[in-house]
């Protein structure tokens, strides 16, 4: 969504076919991870102002992965508060 912020608002379509796409290929080996995706895209399509709880997919999907050491759960801090950080240079 960075992308919309910067002036590209056809990014908004973009962010949200693939959140339709990840929801398609994961949803018969994780369907409660598809549904949690889904809820995001809907509140995305609902309110294009809505920024989507990224941190949070990220934490499911190293969950599914065989849980969470203290250090990964550091490591998707620094990536989320890098991402939050980012502006247009």
């Amino acid at each position: 969504m960075l992308e919309v912020n910067k002036g590209y608002p056809e990014h908004y379509g973009y962010a949200l076919g693939h959140l339709a796409e990840a929801e398609d290929e994961i949803v018969q080996d994780y369907p409660m991870f598809a549904g949690l995706i889904r809820v995001e895209r809907k509140r995305l399509e609902d309110d294009p102002d809505y920024r989507p709880d990224w941190k949070g997919l990220v934490l499911a999907v190293m969950a599914l992965r065989g849980g969470l050491t203290p250090s990964q759960v550091t490591l998707v801090d620094e990536l989320k508060s890098w991402f939050t950080e980012q502006k247009e240079p």
